[in-house]
C-alpha cells in the first residue's frame, strides 16, 4: 500500500469534512471539494499542480455542454407551452386510467436522461410539469419528489447514452457496445417497482374527474403536431445518426438540441428567447455544471496522487463476494460526495477492474446504475434536490425516507446482477 496515496485521501477526506459540515448553508460545495484535492497534492508532494487542476475542469467539459444545451431546449419547449400541451393532451386522454397514465409520466421521465446521460434534465424539464399532475392523484409532496427523482435518475443510464458506463468501459479498454438489451433489463423493472411503491396505491384512488379538469384544454395550448414538433426533431436526428451512421453525420448532442431550440421558437406561443436564457442561467444549473467540472479536477488529482490506483489494489484484495457487496454500497454512498460521473471513474473502474471474470458488459451496466444512485445522496444529491424544490418542500429528509425501500430494491437487484453477470448475459441472448 503507497503511504503517499493514503496520506493523500485521508487529508481530501479531513480538509473536505472540515470546510464542509461547519460552511454547508453558507458557500457552495465546489469550495470545499476544489480545496480537498490541493489538500491532497500537498499531502501527495505534489504541491499545487495548476496544470492538473485546468485539464480536470475540461475533462468533462463536452458533458457539460450536452446539459446546457439540453436544458435551454427543455426551458424553450416550456416556456413556448409545447411541453404543458403534450402532458395535458396525455391527462386528458388517459384521466379515465389514471394507473396508465402514472406509469406514462415516469415513462417520459425517462427520456431526457436517455439522451443526455444525465437525471438532471428529466427533473427540470418532465418533472416540472409532472409534478402537478402527480399532486392532482392526491400523492404526498414528498412521495412524488422520490418518484421524480427515481425515474430521472434510472433514465439517464437507460441508453443508448450512458456516461458512467462509457468513463468505466473506457477506463477497462472496452468498446462501449452491446448495453441495448441488459440496460433496459435493470431500469425499465426497478421504474415500475418504484412506481408501484411510491405511487400506485394513490393513483388507483385518484379522481379521474379531478385530474381531467386539473389539465383541462385552454386557448393558449399548442395545437396539432407544433406541440410535438420540437421533441420530435431532436428524437429523429438522434436515432438518424446512429441508424444511418454512413449516410449521416454525427453532428454532436449539443448541435441537435440546438437545431430543436431553432424548431422549438418558431412553435407554439411567442417568447423572449433571451429570457428563456437567462433563465436557464440564474437557474441551479450553473451550480450543476460546475459540479461536474470539479468531478473532472477530483478525478485528475486521485489519478496524480495514487488514491485512484490505491482504491483498485484494495479492491483486486477483497474477495469477489465483498468487492460485489461493496460496490452495491460504497458507489452511491460516496458518489453523493464525488457526482455520478467522479464515481464512475474513481469507483466504478476499481470494481469493474476486479470483477473481469464476470460478463463485463452486464457488470458494467450493473455499476453505472449504481453510479446513477448517487444523484440523490447528499451532500450533493444533485436530482433529488431539484425534485424537492419542484414539489414545494422545505427539507430533503421526508424524500431521502421515502427514497428508501426503491434505493434498497435497486441495490439488492445490482448486486444479483454483478453475481450472475454471465446467466443473466446467456438469458438475454448476449455474447
Amino acid at each position: 500500500m503507497d503511504p503517499k496515496a493514503l496520506l493523500a485521501l485521508t487529508a481530501m477526506a479531513l480538509v473536505f469534512a472540515a470546510l464542509y459540515v461547519p460552511f454547508r448553508k453558507r458557500i457552495s460545495i465546489v469550495f470545499p471539494l476544489i480545496a480537498s484535492c490541493v489538500a491532497a497534492t500537498l499531502a501527495g508532494g505534489f504541491g499545487v499542480p495548476f496544470r492538473y487542476l485546468v485539464e480536470g475542469e475540461f475533462a468533462y467539459f463536452y458533458i457539460v455542454i450536452v446539459i446546457l444545451s439540453a436544458v435551454l431546449f427543455l426551458q424553450l419547449i416550456r416556456d413556448n407551452g409545447c411541453l404543458k400541451s403534450i402532458v395535458g393532451i396525455l391527462a386528458r386522454k388517459l384521466s379515465s386510467h389514471p394507473v396508465a397514465l402514472l406509469f406514462v409520466g415516469v415513462g417520459l421521465l425517462y427520456l431526457p436522461g436517455m439522451v443526455t446521460g444525465l437525471g438532471v434534465p428529466g427533473a427540470l424539464g418532465v418533472g416540472a410539469i409532472l409534478t402537478p399532475l402527480f399532486l392532482a392523484f392526491g400523492i404526498p409532496a414528498a412521495e412524488v419528489a422520490a418518484l421524480v427523482t427515481m425515474g430521472a435518475m434510472l433514465g439517464s443510464v437507460t441508453g443508448p447514452v450512458n456516461i458512467p458506463a462509457m468513463i468505466i468501459a473506457g477506463g477497462i479498454n472496452m468498446p462501449f457496445e452491446g448495453f441495448g438489451r441488459i440496460l433496459p433489463a435493470i431500469t425499465i423493472p426497478l421504474g415500475i417497482a418504484a412506481t408501484m411503491i411510491l405511487g400506485l396505491k394513490r393513483a388507483r384512488k385518484a379522481d379521474p374527474s379531478k385530474i381531467a379538469s386539473e389539465f383541462a384544454a385552454s386557448p393558449t395550448d399548442v395545437r396539432g403536431a407544433k406541440a410535438f414538433a420540437p421533441i420530435v426533431v431532436v428524437i429523429a436526428l438522434m436515432l438518424a445518426v446512429r441508424v444511418f451512421p454512413k449516410a449521416i453525420p454525427d453532428i454532436g448532442t449539443p448541435f441537435i438540441f440546438a437545431i430543436g431550440s431553432i424548431v422549438a421558437v418558431f412553435c407554439g406561443a411567442k417568447i423572449n428567447v433571451w429570457k428563456s436564457i437567462t433563465g436557464v442561467l440564474d437557474g441551479p444549473i450553473l451550480g450543476i455544471a460546475a459540479l461536474l467540472l470539479v468531478s473532472g479536477v477530483i478525478v485528475e488529482v486521485s489519478t496524480l496522487t495514487g488514491i485512484r490506483g490505491l482504491l483498485v489494489v484494495s479492491s483486486l484484495s477483497l474477495p469477489p463476494s465483498l468487492i460485489i457487496i461493496g460496490a452495491g454500497l460504497a458507489i452511491p454512498l460516496l458518489g453523493g460526495t464525488l457526482t455520478m460521473l467522479g464515481s464512475a471513474s474513481i469507483l466504478g473502474l476499481p470494481f469493474a477492474t476486479a470483477l473481469l471474470g464476470g460478463n463485463m458488459i452486464v457488470v458494467v451496466a450493473s455499476l453505472s446504475v449504481l453510479c446513477a444512485l448517487s444523484q440523490f445522496v447528499p451532500p450533493t444529491a444533485i436530482v433529488g434536490q431539484l425534485s424537492k424544490n419542484l414539489a414545494g418542500l422545505e427539507r430533503y429528509g421526508p424524500v431521502l425516507r421515502k427514497m428508501a425501500i426503491p434505493t434498497g430494491i435497486s441495490i439488492v437487484y445490482c448486486v444479483i446482477t454483478l453475481l450472475c453477470s454471465k446467466q443473466i448475459a446467456l438469458l438475454l441472448g448476449m455474447r
